[in-house]
Order: structure tokens, then sequence, then C-alpha cells
């Protein structure tokens, strides 16, 4: 993530993310604007500690 020092963070997807003027611009979509790798967010479903959460 790009908040106050690049880092990497494997599985989460950033396309589009850009540093203009020294500010983060971040695509024009739902939500933070990352998505996480389908791979790993089941890794993380999968694991003991892993939870979901849903409004009905």
């Amino acid at each position: 993530l790009l908040e106050a020092a690049p880092a990497q963070l494997p599985g989460l997807i950033e396309e589009g993310w850009s540093m203009i003027d020294g500010k983060l611009v971040v695509p024009d979509t739902p939500g933070a604007g990352f998505d996480v790798e389908p791979r790993i967010f089941e890794q993380g479903m999968q694991d003991r500690n892993g939870f979901s959460l849903s409004l009905d």
C-alpha cells in the first residue's frame, strides 16, 4: 500500500494506483480502490482464524 511509505502486500491487486504531486490516487471503483487475489482470499477463509461477514 502507498499510505505513508510504499509497501509490498502479497495478494493485493493495486492496478490503477499512482502517486501524483505527493497524493495517492486510487481508481474510481467501489471500496478502498484495491482488490484481493481470489486465491489469497480463499486461503484466508480456510484459516482457522478467518471469518466472513455478511449483512442480510
